[in-house]
């Protein structure tokens, strides 16, 4: 072993001086990891001289602030004199920034990719995968509450869904939107004489024929019982009564088979238009809608009390007639 001056051991080599006290010294550590409103002044306390203690007490501050940042949610904090743990606490805060992007993107109904995350990124994905699935059987249901499970045409609901949003943007074109209101001749009679799985197929059956009759655009509900309700865009009462004639026809034209029995019906008709302006409002729409439905209910009527399977339209004075 070396004996001389350069191979003797010495005790206060790497150890860090103060010329404070001791009991001074802890007391500032105390209050910069205790005291909350301790600033990086208070390392000003400290002799210039010890250089190696200010440096440490520097870290232990930054350290002190980023964890009180943290715990506030503050995840933007710059570390300048935290050594090697600014490696671990940088590396800490973009992992919580990743988890706070996440966060953002299941909120935006996206499932966020984090592959830093470890455990973390899969639970992220467990809740955006049960949120999209969660999603999409909210707007399955939601589907289906608007929809006539017998014909698959929109309900009484759902036409109202659909005719609220389509009376806004004609109302924007000031475009002319028509109503059908028609109902099955003696449909109860149908249900008598041939039981009620035939009256199921008579009314899938008129679904049928009523959408092979009407532009894609159009809106043709079951709107209660054996009634159908039809909004037809961007057409004047005038053209409206031809469509609804050809409705007359497709049923009256031609038997409905069911139950292995070919059964012969008709329908009635009323028919009215109105002008979409001034509507933009959902109120606005609602009321104009319910008003020419109202109106078209009542040409319905008139168009039974004329003898049934015919129209009946709220044509212009000059031409106003039943139509059949």
């Amino acid at each position: 072993m070396p004996t001389g001056a350069h191979g003797r051991h010495n005790p206060q080599r790497g150890k860090m001086r103060s010329s404070l006290p001791l009991p001074k010294l802890l007391g500032i550590i105390s209050r910069i990891v205790n005291d909350s409103g301790c600033t990086a002044c208070i390392v000003d306390e400290i002799p210039e001289q010890d250089k190696e203690i200010r440096e440490l007490c520097l870290q232990i501050y930054e350290l002190r602030r980023a964890a009180q940042s943290i715990a506030h949610g503050g995840l933007d904090v710059h570390f300048k004199n935290c050594g090697c743990m600014a490696m671990y606490l940088k590396d800490i805060m973009d992992r919580l920034k990743a988890v706070e992007w996440g966060i953002k993107e299941l909120a935006e109904g996206d499932t966020p990719e984090l592959p830093r995350l470890g455990a973390i990124g899969t639970y992220f994905e467990l809740i955006g995968n049960t949120l999209q699935e969660n999603r999409r059987l909210i707007d399955k249901y939601r589907n289906l509450s608007l929809t006539d499970m017998l014909t698959g045409l929109p309900n009484r609901r759902g036409f109202w869904v659909l005719a609220e949003k389509g009376f806004a943007r004609a109302s924007l074109r000031r475009q002319s939107v028509s109503f059908i209101m028609a109902d099955i001749d003696h449909f109860k009679k149908v249900n008598d004489l041939h039981g009620h799985e035939a009256g199921d197929e008579v009314l899938r059956a008129v679904a049928r024929r009523f959408l092979g009759c009407l532009r894609g655009e159009d809106i043709c509900c079951r709107y209660g019982g054996d009634e159908f309700l039809v909004m037809l865009h961007d057409t004047d009462v005038i053209r409206a009564v031809l469509v609804a004639e050809r409705l007359r026809k497709s049923i009256a034209g031609k038997p409905i088979l069911a139950g292995g029995e070919e059964i012969r019906v008709t329908i009635s008709l009323g028919v009215t238009g109105t002008v979409a302006a001034d509507c933009a409002g959902t109120r606005k729409c609602r009321a104009e809608i319910r008003r020419a439905v109202q109106v078209s209910d009542a040409f319905l009527y008139n168009a039974k009390e004329a003898g049934r399977n015919r129209v009946a339209a709220d044509l212009p004075k000059a031409d106003g007639r039943v139509a059949q």
